[in-house]
């Protein structure tokens, strides 16, 4: 057994909504948030004592075959335990995320 879709399938994901404090807080996600559509997912771990829970940065995408329509998300950060650390993380590598959102690709590797 893959032990990424293991642990993937035991997480839940949802959208994250940014209270109007927790924009005052995060102003460079916000300012993504803003220009460029993208949102915090919050993966949940359910089989977690205290339902642990970590924050990334993404965009929404679909894909057409002609007679199928695929909705998902492209994940644009790493999972982070806090938003303040996605913040710190988003404020730091701005231009690497657009980047990977433009042009599918990463230019460095960036944790």
């Amino acid at each position: 057994m893959n032990p990424t879709a293991s642990q993937a399938s035991r997480h839940w994901e949802r959208e994250f909504i940014l209270t109007s404090e927790w924009l005052e807080k995060l102003p460079s996600i916000k300012q993504l948030q803003e220009r460029f559509s993208l949102t915090v997912i919050q993966s949940i771990d359910p089989l977690s004592p205290n339902r642990e829970s970590s924050f990334l940065l993404a965009h929404s995408t679909q894909c057409h075959n002609g007679s199928r329509t695929i909705n998902g998300l492209v994940n644009l950060s790493p999972n982070f335990s806090s938003l303040p650390q996605l913040e710190a993380h988003v404020s730091a590598h701005a231009i690497d995320i657009l980047h990977s959102l433009f042009y599918g690709q990463q230019t460095a590797q960036h944790s």
